[in-house]
């Protein structure tokens, strides 16, 4: 995992978040081409949990909130999300899995208006 490091209490916190999953090709490449503004959180797809993506983008800030989160994480099929394995994502699944809608939740929660 990568993780941006964080922005001191004084510092202008960052903007974006951006969650890049480890499935993905070259993952650090993505990382290294994020915007200043951008905090990077580079995750284990395959043995990663909820729990430590949720430490992992709490590593990068704190207590801060961006004002956009984006996922870069290929589905399994079409209209699909993969964020991690065994919790691929559907409009369908998410209308009936608390444990997704959690997870979901919880990923909202650190985007708020600007």
């Amino acid at each position: 995992p990568f993780v941006s490091p964080p922005r001191p209490v004084d510092a202008v916190p960052y903007e974006r978040l951006l969650l890049v999953s480890s499935r993905v090709q070259q993952p650090m490449r993505l990382a290294d081409a994020a915007l200043p503004s951008t905090a990077v959180v580079v995750y284990d797809w395959k043995n990663g949990t909820a729990q430590e993506v949720g430490a992992l983008i709490k590593r990068a800030l704190g207590t801060r909130t961006v004002t956009s989160v984006g996922i870069v994480a290929p589905g399994d099929k079409p209209n699909a999300v993969s964020l991690l394995e065994g919790a691929n994502t559907t409009v369908e699944k998410l209308q009936t899995k608390a444990e997704l809608q959690q997870l979901w939740r919880r990923l909202a929660a650190y985007a708020s208006p600007p």
